[in-house]
């Protein structure tokens, strides 16, 4: 089986300390300007600026979801 068609596992012990250095330091920069973006209406220009800031479309869609649930949650 060749690398590109292994699914990977979540590690959760890097995602549990991912989960609290957002908890106690908040977002980035250019999270909180993603935040003020779909705040204001403007999905497509936050998804450009974070497949631009990440690199891969995929990756910002991910970012843009995992920021829409932190909105839904924290308001």
């Amino acid at each position: 089986m060749s690398k590109c068609n292994r699914i990977k596992k979540t590690n959760f012990k890097k995602f549990n300390i991912n989960v609290v250095l957002t908890s106690t330091f908040g977002l980035n920069e250019f999270e909180k300007k993603i935040t003020n973006y779909i705040k204001l209406g403007y999905e497509q220009k936050a998804l450009k600026m974070s497949k631009k800031k990440l690199g891969n479309l995929q990756r910002a869609k991910k970012k843009i979801d995992s920021i829409n649930h932190i909105l839904k949650y924290n308001n």
